[in-house]
């Protein structure tokens, strides 16, 4: 079976990048779209956060949610401050996020949503 057809084993911690396949990417440094291509379960989800945890020993997850909640008043402290039309963008988050301050889920979808108006890209995609 070739590289491209890699069925990835399925075990307890979820697939894993074989070891040739890791070298090839640290030495050779292919681009994202080959990688896509050649290996495509490393695009996964469940696959990134196994990596993740691999490498870093640290539950990405937990750690990403961990410090969006935590620098979440900050988050809506720049956008309050914030003027033109990008602050007319993130005061209608910033209302709906007041509004939703059980809801932890919600809050954090629209801090994500803040923040990728803020940097200018389109945050229809939460």
């Amino acid at each position: 079976m070739c590289r491209g057809c890699y069925k990835w084993g399925e075990d307890e911690d979820g697939p894993d990048l074989p070891t040739l396949g890791r070298r090839e990417i640290v030495e050779a440094g292919p681009l994202v779209k080959t990688l896509k291509e050649r290996w495509p379960a490393l695009f996964t989800e469940r696959q990134l956060f196994a990596e993740f945890n691999r490498i870093a020993t640290t539950n990405l997850e937990n750690y990403f949610f961990g410090a969006v909640d935590c620098y979440t008043p900050c988050f809506v402290t720049i956008f309050k401050s914030k003027k033109g039309s990008v602050g007319e963008k993130l005061a209608e988050i910033v209302q709906l996020i007041d509004s939703r301050k059980p809801n932890v889920t919600a809050v954090r979808t629209l801090v994500l949503q803040g923040l990728s108006v803020l940097l200018g890209d389109d945050p229809s995609n939460f």
